[in-house]
C-alpha cells in the first residue's frame, strides 16, 4: 500500500496504520528537522526514514516523524 498526503502534506490515520506504520508520541517533524538542521527531506526519504508517525487533531492527519540523530548521521555519511 503507498501512502499519499493530502494537499496539506498529511495523512489519515488509518491509512498510516493499515500501511504497518507506528503511531507514535515522540520525534522530530520534518518541520523540525529543517529547522534545526537545514536538511529537507523529500516525500520519498520522508516514508523511507521515518520511525512512524504522530497524529494529532489539531494538524488534522499525521506526519512522519524521525530520529534527528539518524537523519544527521545518514546525511553526513552521504547515506540520505
Amino acid at each position: 500500500m503507498t501512502l499519499e498526503p493530502n494537499k496539506f502534506g498529511k495523512y489519515k490515520k488509518d491509512e498510516v496504520v493499515a500501511a504497518g506504520y507506528q503511531v507514535l508520541e515522540y520525534g522530530c517533524t520534518a518541520t523540525q528537522l529543517k529547522e534545526d538542521t537545514n536538511i529537507r527531506l523529500t516525500n520519498e526519504q520522508r516514508l523511507k526514514h521515518c520511525i512512524g508517525f504522530m497524529c494529532k487533531r489539531e494538524w488534522r492527519g499525521c506526519v512522519p516523524v524521525f530520529d534527528i540523530l539518524q537523519i544527521v548521521h545518514l546525511d553526513s555519511t552521504g547515506k540520505l
